[in-house]
């Protein structure tokens, strides 16, 4: 039952696929294959995080005689780097993996930059401690910056 033509999968996230910054998720699902539709994903030949065979009964109510319909599932969490990016998608099927979709993927640059100034080493100091350092957004004002620290936020002065 496992032959091309069973292969049913619709990518729900519009195209084209832009980020804002270095990640999108891509949200689809994809049936009849002959065991659970695990699925892969790569952005400029590496894998990134997919999560699959999710609940579906939508696709199941659709399509009842394609196996694993109720299972078909997949969100793909793709991050990048700023520019344009060719990626693909695989399901697993009869003991190897099938490319499905291949498309283009771009994030933006929006980056964070950060550097601390100081302290300059690691030692651990008992008391108060200052930091100084610079940190800018590619495209985007910074307006509050806190440092985080053992589960405790600290306010900074910034400008």
């Amino acid at each position: 039952m496992d032959s091309t033509h069973d292969l049913r999968f619709n990518i729900e996230t519009s195209t084209p696929f832009q980020s804002t910054g270095h990640e999108i998720e891509i949200c689809g699902w994809v049936c009849g294959t002959s065991s659970m539709p695990t699925v892969r994903a790569f952005v400029s030949g590496q894998m990134v995080q997919v999560d699959s065979c999710l609940p579906r009964p939508d696709v199941m109510k659709a399509h009842p005689k394609l196996p694993f319909s109720e299972v078909s599932g997949f969100v793909a969490r793709l991050e990048g780097n700023h520019g344009t990016h060719d990626f693909y998608l695989e399901v697993m099927r009869n003991h190897g993996w099938f490319r499905f979709y291949v498309g283009k993927v771009t994030f933006a640059d929006q980056t964070l930059r950060v550097n601390f100034d100081s302290p300059t080493d690691d030692r651990v100091i008992a008391g108060e401690i200052q930091f100084s350092g610079w940190c800018f957004h590619s495209s985007t004002r910074i307006r509050h910056l806190q440092i985080r620290c053992n589960r405790k936020q600290f306010d900074c002065s910034y400008g």
